[in-house]
């Protein structure tokens, strides 16, 4: 073997352990599924190292399930609609993206998405590894409608120049 060959292997190898401690860092998972029913899911990110000082993960959420309405974010900071965050204390080395499940009883036409996607890190070499790693989590509706098939029509006939703009039914 030549020195050209060992030089080589060697920048292979730091390659493959390059990517390798990239891989542990980020969402544990790109994805996940639940039902309605299924609680509270909590999902790891990895900073590939302890934190020497309590970082601060900033994320936006987005999709089509409703915040609040199909779930809820539980989250160690305070958050509003324009900024989340989450804090990783000092000599940890995971945060943890946790959501809670509304397990409502209407029935939903499709599944319904959560997008989470990491906008900032205080840690700037953090930052640069970790800024728009994405996680999306997949609701599956546990309800069904009361009847396959079921249709209701309504008709009435209120006469001339009445006209009707609201209306409330109690079935």
């Amino acid at each position: 073997r030549t020195p050209a060959s060992y030089f080589l292997l060697s920048c292979l190898l730091l390659a493959v352990a390059c990517e390798e401690e990239e891989a542990n860092i980020g969402f544990e998972l790109s994805s996940g599924v639940g039902q309605e029913q299924d609680g509270t899911r909590e999902i790891l990110i990895k900073l590939g190292k302890k934190a020497s000082s309590s970082i601060i993960i900033s994320y936006i959420v987005g999709g089509s399930a409703s915040l609040d309405g199909d779930y809820k974010i539980h989250s160690n900071t305070n958050y509003s609609l324009s900024s989340m965050a989450l804090v990783v204390k000092e000599g940890e080395s995971t945060g943890v993206f946790s959501f809670e499940l509304i397990d409502d009883n209407q029935p939903e036409p499709r599944n319904e998405f959560i997008y989470v996607e990491i906008t900032n890190i205080s840690d700037p070499e953090l930052n640069a590894l970790l800024r728009h790693k994405q996680f999306t989590f997949e609701i599956t509706d546990n309800d069904s409608p009361p009847f396959d098939g079921m249709q209701v029509d309504l008709t009435w006939n209120v006469g001339e120049g009445i006209s009707i703009n609201a209306a409330n039914f109690d079935l």
